[in-house]
């Protein structure tokens, strides 16, 4: 099984997605992609959760350029008929992250939940573009996002992986690359970290 990661940078443009596009065809089907948030999202997001915090409707304009940003990456990596496959979803996640920030406005304060929890919004976005884009390119591909993997569970898979049979591991990650955000590494790092401690 194969894990590779992709940073902001090697994902900033439909250009270079469409590089890592080839270089996961390259692999055979068992393995891990896992990405980050394209470019410079994240920061973004921060800045906008900072100035939403600050009571400066600006915050509306910077959201609106992550937004455009977004959709012109759909836009240039996938043909008209297939965007709107994409463009349901993400336009939902957009609408998650500006709701989060209209209330950080609203109360004119951004708490560390409050900003970890926008911190992920750049990751889930192109994690989820990136899927369907591997699907337009008719990669066998699955979409796991780290939001509905319960740590519960997480544990108890790491924990008695050990007593799994390889081919049983084998058959569950066969015949599919899967698609994760930066968080599911973060998410099993503790668990691992409990399971030592």
């Amino acid at each position: 099984m194969n894990i590779i990661k992709f940073g902001g940078s090697s994902i900033s443009n439909s250009k270079n997605i469409r590089k890592v596009i080839n270089i996961v065809k390259d692999y055979d089907d068992q393995t891990i992609v896992v990405l980050s948030a394209f470019g410079k999202t994240t920061d973004n997001i921060l800045y906008c959760g900072k100035l939403a915090s600050e009571k400066n409707k600006d915050y509306l304009q910077e959201f609106k350029k992550i937004e455009s940003f977004h959709y012109d990456i759909i836009r240039s990596s996938v043909d008209i008929n297939f965007q709107v496959k994409i463009l349901t979803k993400v336009q939902q996640i957009l609408l998650d992250l500006e709701s989060i920030l209209n209330g950080i406005f609203g109360v004119g304060e951004l708490s560390d939940g409050i900003e970890k929890k926008i911190s992920t919004f750049g990751e889930i976005l192109s994690s989820n573009i990136f899927y369907h884009i591997t699907k337009y390119h008719n990669l066998k591909s699955d979409y796991f996002d780290s939001r509905k993997i319960s740590r519960g569970s997480l544990f108890v898979a790491i924990k008695y992986a050990g007593m799994i049979d390889i081919s049983v591991a084998r058959y569950l990650f066969s015949n599919r690359i899967f698609i994760f955000d930066s968080l599911f590494f973060i998410l099993v790092f503790k668990v691992f970290l409990s399971l030592i401690s």
